[in-house]
Formats: structure tokens, sequence, C-alpha cells
């Protein structure tokens, strides 16, 4: 079997590295953006995992197609399909964070090309049901595998020592980009109402205008007044118990900040996936996440509190839940969990079944 993985392995988000080595037991697999577009080869299963890719792209970051893109696109689905290699997509957004409506558009030509949907749970399987009743397509659930192939070797203390932190302060960790100021705000003022002194909010990767452009350019220049910008809002949330910066985390050093927390927040209002439920119970952590989306199913089937995105109260409570529960040793209970069923081996049998079942179509 032969398969084209269309994104970049090995990227800051090591998930399609540790898919395309789970496809890799039982096939040959390429990833790549540019074998979609300009691949030579014959390969039996293309497989998508987030459409924007295929759209404009600087750096890291996509821009919405125009008519002329998506027409593009659409051929050169079209060229697959008659090459005879089956297409399919693994769900991770409904739709991109940044959306638009020809992002809407885009998702639903990549949609009405596929032959299989693999969905990370059931709610977007039930999602996808009620956004597109009409497209004749197999699915499939298979979960996010976890982060077992992540450094971890350091203690509550040694973490707590690298980061400069008290060993009596009660920590919440929010990993990952907050994408916006409304999920930023939500945190604020939800850690600012945790009743007790000895607390410290950590935000690696703070909401800094992210998609101002004129923002960009000048983090992009690494300008002295963009850093004194993000110098002077890091202060003042210090002031709070809230240490945020702008940095990307390296792999090797995300183990000292998972370790120090005693709880994972995911601070998201409306978003279906997030990684930060695997990699928080592969680092046994009581993990507090909005219920809503995929997020909120699985935490809810684990016992780990969820909250209501649009209730101060509720994100400040759940919390709370998760100080009683960390105390408890439920980070134990979640990384048993993810051992047992989100493990890449298994992940890859379940791709191999799957990917079976659509070619013998």
């Amino acid at each position: 079997m032969k398969i084209l993985i269309v994104a970049k392995a090995g990227n800051r988000n090591t998930f399609v590295l540790n898919l395309k080595d789970s496809l890799s037991t039982f096939a040959q697999v390429d990833s790549s953006i540019d074998g979609f577009w300009n691949g030579s080869k014959d390969y039996d299963i293309i497989h998508f995992q987030w459409p924007e890719l295929l759209s404009f792209m600087i750096s890291r970051r996509s821009f919405s197609p125009n008519k002329y893109r998506l027409k593009k696109i659409t051929s050169r689905l079209k060229y697959w399909k008659e090459k005879g290699t089956k297409l399919v997509i693994t769900r991770h957004n409904i739709f991109p964070h940044h959306s638009s409506s020809n992002y809407e558009k885009l998702y639903k030509i990549i949609y009405q090309h596929v032959d299989g949907v693999i969905h990370l749970d059931s709610f977007s399987q039930d999602d996808f049901f009620m956004r597109y009743p009409s497209f004749n397509t197999k699915h499939a659930i298979i979960p996010h595998g976890w982060y077992d192939n992540i450094t971890n070797d350091c203690t509550e203390k040694e973490a707590r020592l690298f980061l400069k932190l008290s060993d009596q302060t009660f920590v919440v960790l929010a990993f990952g980009a907050i994408r916006n100021q409304a999920e930023e705000q939500m945190l604020f003022e939800s850690f600012d109402k945790l009743p007790m002194k000895n607390k410290i909010l950590l935000i690696p990767r703070g909401y800094f205008s992210n998609e101002n452009l004129i923002y960009r350019l000048m983090n992009f220049l690494n300008l002295k007044a963009y850093q004194h910008i993000l110098s002077s809002k890091a202060k003042k949330l210090a002031k709070k118990g809230i240490l945020w910066s702008q940095s990307f985390v390296p792999e090797n050093h995300i183990q000292y900040y998972f370790n120090a927390a005693d709880i994972l927040i995911i601070p998201r209002i409306n978003t279906l996936n997030s990684g930060n439920v695997p990699l928080g119970y592969t680092f046994k952590k009581v993990v507090v996440g909005p219920n809503t989306g995929n997020i909120g199913s699985i935490l809810e089937e684990t016992s780990n509190p969820t909250f209501d995105p649009t209730n101060i109260d509720s994100i400040t409570n759940a919390m709370l839940m998760g100080q009683k529960l960390s105390k408890k040793m439920w980070g134990e209970e979640n990384y048993q969990f993810a051992k047992k069923y989100w493990s890449w081996k298994d992940i890859g049998n379940q791709h191999h079944s799957f990917f079976q079942e659509i070619l013998s179509q």
C-alpha cells in the first residue's frame, strides 16, 4: 500500500510524524503538500489532514483561497480520482480557526471528493452528518494518539525549579497558542476568581493581536518596539500571578511545564478537537476543558471537569474541581486511559483496516 499524507511531518505538532510512523508499519508513506500538487507517484491513498494547507501559505499561516485557487484544488482532486487513488481526510476542525466563506467552500469541496472521513471522536461524526446529510462517504472513528514519544524524565520538584515556581503554589497550565482575545480574556477572568492566594497561571504562548498584520510584521522583523510591547504586557500580568509570554516551547522543555502544573486547562470557546487532551493525559494531568466538540465528550467520558465557555463561574468551578481531582491522583487514571486506547500502534492498525475497507469499494 502506498500512502501520501498531505502535510509536512516533523513540524511543531508531532501528530503528522507519529501518524506517518504508525502507517509505515504496513505501507510506504510519503508526507508532503507538494506531493499532492506535483507528485507523479501512484498512490493507493491520499490522506488529507487540514484542507487549508492547500490554500496560500506564508510561513506557517494559511490565507483564504480565492475562486481560482478553489478551482485549481478541485481540478487536482479530480486528477487523483481519475487515477483510481482513494481520498481520505481526518477531520481536525469544523472550519479553520481563522475561517471565511471561501474556507467553508474549500472544506465542502474536499468532503465532496473524499471516499472516507476519519473522526477523532463521535461528536465529530454526528456534526458531519448534520452539516452534510447528502454526502455519501464512509466514516470511521479513530482517536488522536498520545504523546509518549515526548521526553518525560523530570520530577515535579525539578520542573518547578526550572520554571522558578514555589512548591506551595497551585499551578494552572494553558499550553499551546491562545488564538484570540476572547479566549484569553475568558481565561484571565476565571483564573482571577479562583479563591486562593498562592496560584499561578502559566501561558507560554499568549495572544497579542496575532491576526494584526502590522504586529505580525513587527514580530517577524523582531523589532525592539514589539518586544517592548510584549514585555510590558507580561509585567502587568505577572502582578496578577499570570506568567505570560509568546514563546514557542521546545519539545525537550514541554516536560517542565506539564510536570510543574497541577492541572491543564484548554481555554477554547468553540473548537472541535485539541491535541492538548492526549498531551495532558500522557503527562498524567487532570484536564479541564469546554463542554463542546470532541473535547467535551472525551473529558466527560473520562470524568474530567468541563465548563460552559460562556460562563466565567463555570470555568472557575471546573478549575476547582480539577484541583480536587489532582489531589486524588486522577491524572494517573487519565494516563492509563491514554495508554490503553490511544497507542499509535493501535491507531495505525485502525487506519489499516479503514484503508482496506476504502480500497475494496
